[in-house]
């Protein structure tokens, strides 16, 4: 995310504002700590909400969700139709990538606006925002290394002025607020007189630093305060069961805790069987942006295990293919009122065509039925064996009947 930042700063000042002046933001650097706080008393409560705010799942999730399924539409709807995209770059993304605008607009929303924040000052959204800076920058007390200057320092300021974290005081160059200091070494650079370096040192002389008790206890009060609502908000929601989890997963409760919301089962997913898509208010608000199966849009692919293979958190426990293919994520149901065999005594055997374990878990049994007083026709209904069914998919996602679908997957309760 950083370096991100950094990129996207040098383009807009090399480009676009050279004239601009960038505000300091000393008088609102604690905020980060505030928002720590918060976070860290809401989740003693029970409600995790850091998903929303730490950098790795934000930047992640905004590259697998947001610019992932716009750069494989792109390419399979202008990069091959005008033949200058190499068929070895193409075949990598999906040609069944569904742009899904609810979820893809909020994500990159938050995303952009955390850019537009370095017109206003540069890494803004790590000196000001970020939850794990805050972090990064209690830890930073006990930090080894240092920046250092020596007595030949003239006071000219270039360092503090190519500090992107604002750590070195502006009234006197020659303290540093190690907290915030990243060790970029940005002023080493910039120091023309050889005075600043990056070493080791036994004594610390951090700038003043000064965090308003009063509005850290307030913070850590709306925290908790959030926690309780966010807990009893979530629970008005009497949390949907209709959800159909990744193979893998592990207990919903401890699903619900453990997911960073990072979609890079989702990503994944979109090169199999686009199966994996992310939650709205479906499973309350504690399931927010967390991955549930959407059999209509896809399917779990029977030989594909790759979304248990790169979830970072453990809320999807890595399985091997044979094991997978065992794993029940649900049980096929089938709608009698929109079944067209069922419905309108009309022959179809996709669900059962298209079944991939090895004994079919649909199964068609002939039938006698009555289509008038005197009239008789035989036809094949299909049936669903619950003791073969793992719930892939597979059947919902190729149902010829438009709208609700003929066979559907319910997750096991």
């Amino acid at each position: 995310m950083g370096t991100f930042l950094d990129i996207f700063n040098a383009l807009i000042t090399k480009w676009f504002l050279k004239c601009l002046r960038k505000r300091k933001t000393s008088s609102i650097k604690n905020l980060k700590f505030y928002i720590l706080a918060g976070i860290f008393s809401s989740f003693l409560l029970g409600f995790q909400i850091i998903w929303l705010l730490d950098p790795i799942s934000l930047f992640s999730r905004t590259l697998s969700t947001g610019f992932y399924p716009l750069l494989s539409a792109f390419i399979e709807k202008i990069g091959n139709s005008i033949n200058f995209i190499p068929e070895y770059i193409s075949s990598r993304f999906s040609t069944e990538t569904k742009l899904n605008f609810e979820i893809i607009t909020p994500v990159i929303t938050i995303f952009i606006l955390i850019l537009l924040l370095e017109f206003y000052s540069r890494r803004f959204w790590c000196k000001v925002l970020c939850p794990l800076g805050a972090f990064y920058s209690l830890a930073g007390h006990f930090k080894l290394l240092r920046r250092i200057t020596s007595s030949s320092c003239t006071g000219c300021g270039d360092c503090s002025k190519t500090c992107k974290m604002e750590a070195i005081d502006t009234n006197d160059h020659r303290r540093t607020d190690n907290n915030e200091c990243i060790l970029c070494f940005s002023c080493t650079k910039s120091c023309k007189q050889g005075a600043t370096k990056i070493g080791f040192k036994s004594k610390p002389q951090p700038a003043p630093y000064d965090t308003n008790r009063r509005s850290f206890l307030l913070w850590i009060a709306g925290g908790v305060t959030a926690g309780y609502a966010g807990v009893n908000f979530s629970n008005t929601f009497s949390r949907n069961h209709q959800i159909l989890r990744p193979p893998g997963a592990i207990k919903e409760s401890l699903f619900l805790d453990s997911c960073i919301r990072c979609h890079e089962c989702i990503k994944i997913c979109m090169s199999s069987g686009n199966f994996l898509q992310p939650c709205g208010f479906e499973s309350g608000l504690e399931g927010f942006w967390t991955p549930r199966g959407v059999a209509k849009d896809g399917w779990c692919e029977y030989e594909c295990n790759l979304c248990t293979l790169v979830c970072p958190s453990g809320a999807i426990k890595p399985l091997d293919i044979e094991t997978k293919k065992k794993t029940k994520i649900g049980i096929a149901q089938i709608d009698k009122s929109r079944c067209l065999p069922w419905k309108k005594n009309e022959e179809c055997f996709v669900c059962e065509e298209h079944c991939p374990t090895p004994q079919k878990a649909i199964q068609l049994d002939e039938m006698e039925v009555f289509i008038s007083d005197s009239e008789k026709l035989k036809i094949k209904r299909p049936s669903v064996n619950k003791n073969l069914c793992i719930g892939c998919g597979i059947c919902e996602a190729k149902c010829p009947v438009e709208g609700e679908k003929g066979i559907k997957i319910k997750p096991i309760l």
